[in-house]
């Protein structure tokens, strides 16, 4: 019975963390009304509590390692600069370039080749992925408060370069993984 006890004083010290990160995550859009997105003052106050527990959970060495182990050392960059695109898209610049750095690095770990690809596919995926949607980069928020382009206007006109972006920068990683 005490050992039942122990894993579940364990589980219940994991979760508070990976909600706490779960919730800070997602709290700029569950704090916006329908159709809009939070003030980019949410983000400011969300993403350093953020980094820090996502840090202090170690999930950049964990992933760091899980990436290590199943991608072959030559689309590592590409591979991570898939990632980082996505979730600057959906999350935001600043989330992508804070897990993008820290994963990174722990995947090149002491090879100093790799660590100069890791941390370009980290700055190049987090920067290009933040073109799509209104709400990956502060900058595009700025552009539609002051033009008055809708949300599907907006990814109308972005798709297409982000794509095409995205297409050619995965290509110079590959070619530069070799």
């Amino acid at each position: 019975r005490s050992s039942g006890a122990l894993t579940t004083a364990r589980m219940r010290s994991r979760a508070a963390p990976v909600a706490t990160v779960l919730f800070l995550a997602a709290s700029p859009l569950l704090a916006s009304p329908l159709g809009t997105f939070a003030p980019p003052l949410a983000l400011l106050l969300v993403l350093p509590p953020l980094a820090v527990a996502l840090s202090a959970l170690g999930w950049g060495r964990r992933i760091g390692e899980a990436i290590r182990a199943r991608v072959a050392a030559t689309s590592r960059p590409a591979t991570l600069f898939l990632a980082w695109a996505a979730f600057s898209a959906l999350l935001g610049l600043d989330v992508a370039a804070v897990a993008a750095a820290d994963v990174g690095l722990e995947v090149a770990r002491d090879d100093r080749a790799e660590r100069d690809l890791q941390l370009r596919a980290a700055v190049l995926g987090s920067n290009l992925g933040s073109l799509l949607f209104p709400f990956s980069n502060l900058t595009n928020l700025l552009v539609l408060a002051a033009t008055g382009t809708g949300f599907a206007a907006y990814v109308a006109a972005s798709v297409g370069p982000q794509l095409a972006i995205v297409a050619a920068t995965t290509v110079v990683l590959l070619l530069a993984g070799r």
